[in-house]
């Protein structure tokens, strides 16, 4: 095979070129000082390391080995990342410029027990002109042998609720005998949601959890403790029978609401165990300058229960391949089940 010059003159530039961005690659001479702060400050203020049994200095020892001062920075971010996960906690983040670190294995390594289409197709458009989507709300009455029952569907608790889309969706299920309340896979959001939404499905004021902070070196060190209640809110509340349901994708606000609601009598939780993330996260800046953001704080029932890795459901039910493949959610069935009879 002959080459002439210009081959070779553009080969010797293409070498070059990819060495030159090679050796350009950024490197950070502080990395073991970045590595030790990070794993000081989770030592100090998370608050699930004796909750979780982690042995957070064998975790060290497990990691430090990989750390050096000069290696690259991509390589630093992946071991401290890789560190963070240790913690199984979707509120433990590390921030870079060019990556943000997320554990996946809360929800992916259940089944999701939802299907948006199904829902969208064969409850929600049910009765066709019915579906409403009422600002954050998508809702439907659906009539089951002359059972009226609401289907309300909340996707996400970023989402503002208004008190008059509130309004207007109990008031027009007010003729229901009950309600299905659907937050499956709603990730989670503001906390100001939380109680706006769970305040119109009380009947009187109630303890819903106590939520205590870190405040000290040791990780049983916490203080002591605030009380946190719900109240009837608004102009418009329902309180007959209504059915939570939940699945693993679940997270944050959403496990925060469905303790909530898990005071009232007659609220049954129906579906999959949510994901947890009781935990308040709160964070700082490394001294490279990325962030990190962990949970520093726990939630406990007023019984005493900690719900930290998800609330298991009252009904326990999995979506069935087969019930999907004739048009129906095995999960809203159920909960029609507990609106029309009570079990």
């Amino acid at each position: 095979m002959k080459f002439n010059i210009t081959t070779i003159l553009i080969a010797a530039f293409i070498f070059i070129s990819c060495n030159k961005l090679v050796s350009n690659k950024k490197t950070d001479n502080n990395a073991v000082s970045v590595f030790n702060y990070l794993w000081n400050e989770i030592d100090i203020k998370y608050s699930f390391i004796d909750y979780k049994k982690l042995d957070w200095n064998a975790i060290k020892i497990k990691y430090q080995s990989q750390v050096y001062d000069g290696m690259e920075q991509e390589a630093l971010f992946n071991v401290c990342a890789n560190m963070v996960n240790e913690l199984r906690d979707g509120h433990a983040n590390l921030m870079a410029p060019f990556d943000v670190s997320y554990y996946y294995p809360i929800f992916l390594n259940s089944p999701q027990n939802f299907n948006s289409r199904l829902v969208l197709t064969n409850y929600l458009m049910r009765n066709g002109a019915d579906m409403q989507s009422t600002g954050a709300l998508d809702n439907c009455i659906l009539d089951t042998l002359g059972i009226k029952i609401g289907y309300i569907r909340y996707t996400s608790f970023s989402d503002k609720l208004y008190p008059e889309d509130l309004d207007y969706v109990l008031n027009k299920m007010k003729a229901c005998d009950g309600i299905l309340l659907d937050v499956r896979s709603n990730g989670g959001g503001s906390s100001s949601n939380v109680f706006a939404l769970a305040g119109r499905f009380a009947d009187s004021k109630r303890l819903v959890y106590r939520s205590y902070a870190k405040n000290g070196v040791a990780h049983n060190a916490f203080d002591n403790g605030n009380n946190l209640y719900v109240e009837p809110k608004g102009s418009a509340q329902f309180t007959k029978r209504i059915a939570l349901l939940t699945n693993r994708g679940c997270y944050s606000a959403t496990s925060f609401f469905t303790l909530a609601m898990k005071a009232f009598p007659y609220v049954k939780v129906i579906g999959d165990t949510t994901g947890g993330g009781l935990g308040v996260p709160n964070g700082g800046q490394l001294p490279n300058g990325w962030t990190y953001r962990f949970s520093v704080t726990k939630t406990i029932t007023p019984d005493g229960k900690n719900f930290e890795n998800g609330i298991p459901p009252d009904v326990t039910i999995w979506m069935q391949d087969s019930s999907v493949n004739n048009g129906f959610d095995d999960i809203i069935e159920r909960g029609i089940k507990y609106v029309k009879d009570g079990n």
